[in-house]
C-alpha cells in the first residue's frame, strides 16, 4: 500500500498516556519525518 505511520514517544510524555501516533502517512513522507525528527532528538537540525 506504501503507507507508513510514525509514532513518538519522550520522556516528557505522560507515562500513561500513549504519546503521538500519526497513521497513513505516504511512505517517503513518513521516511522523510522521521529522518527530521531523528536529527533534533540528536541535538542537530
Amino acid at each position: 500500500m506504501g503507507m507508513a505511520g510514525i509514532r513518538i514517544d519522550s520522556m516528557a510524555a505522560d507515562p500513561l498516556g500513549h504519546g503521538i501516533h500519526i497513521p497513513y502517512l505516504p511512505l517517503a513522507e513518513a521516511r522523510a519525518l522521521f529522518a527530521v525528527l531523528a536529527r533534533r532528538a540528536a541535538g542537530s537540525r
